[in-house]
């Protein structure tokens, strides 16, 4: 009897101590959820913020290239290329904080439209040749004849499609192709943006769209960014009821899909037919 005392009164102490430490890691997730709302309130705003000045020192030195130019000696010229391309990496570094601050908050809101996919995704590719040929890369694109018109926010998938496209330019070599292809899957449009660049280990591929991470090859480029792009097209694509992976093998190049429904999850709003 004793026994069975004793054993009930350690169940009832496990019990209590059981329920405080549940109570005290509730408090704690309250807590470390009101912390990462305030992180992600901090950044879009301290982002915002930022825009400003910015665009200052991004117009001035575009002013300086366009009438000082011819004044300026070839290490002055260096100088303000730097200041120009530093500045348009940093606007895209701010605008991607922004951008991943509003997904984090829930606030992202889509403004769909009735589009021709093939049309609009020709559209994107005429657009990125003029990047593409500066490092002497061709854009291919490959589509079916077959794909009805499509439901979604251009303006947000745009982003995502410049993004991949961007990314395989980056690590395609000179005098190589960037592949683009789009085809129906059923009740899928499956959008591809293959590169011919150095792959991506298997290790790195799980968490590639995990904001901030990067593969371990693109810490072996000049490239620089602010390790959100990928991340922001899976919030993206998700929102489409859609999702993204990627296929790569080192030495291989990388392939990176975007799976959209044909039929869009939600009703167009009012005016955006």
């Amino acid at each position: 009897v004793e026994e069975l005392d004793t054993l009930r009164h350690s169940l009832v102490s496990l019990n209590s101590e059981l329920n405080s430490l549940t109570r005290q890691l509730e408090k704690q997730n309250v807590e470390l959820q009101k912390l990462d709302a305030q992180k992600n309130q901090f950044f879009g705003m301290a982002a915002h913020d930022l825009r400003h000045p910015l665009g200052v020192i991004k117009m001035y030195s575009e002013f300086l290239a366009d009438e000082a130019k011819e004044n300026l000696s070839d290490e002055h010229t260096e100088f303000l290329d730097h200041i120009q391309k530093s500045s348009e990496l940093m606007e895209t570094i701010l605008n991607d904080f922004i951008d991943i601050a509003v997904f984090e908050t829930g606030k992202l809101s889509l403004n769909p439209r009735r589009i021709d996919l093939t049309a609009w995704l020709a559209n994107i590719v005429e657009y990125s040749t003029v990047l593409a040929a500066r490092k002497n890369v061709n854009i291919e694109m490959e589509t079916e004849r077959s794909l009805p018109q499509m439901t979604l926010d251009d303006a947000k998938m745009e982003q995502v499609i410049n993004n991949l496209i961007s990314n395989a330019i980056k690590y395609t070599n000179p005098g190589d192709r960037v592949q683009l292809t789009v085809c129906r899957k059923a009740d899928q449009a499956v959008i591809s943006v293959r590169d011919n660049g150095p792959g991506i280990e298997q290790k790195d591929l799980i968490r590639l769209f995990t904001p901030f991470e990067r593969a371990s090859h693109t810490q072996r480029t000049d490239e620089k960014s602010s390790g959100l792009g990928l991340a922001i097209v899976k919030k993206i694509v998700e929102a489409h009821g859609g999702k993204t992976w990627v296929e790569s093998k080192p030495g291989h190049g990388s392939t990176f899909f975007v799976s959209l429904p044909l039929t869009y999850p939600h009703e167009p709003q009012e005016g955006h037919q």
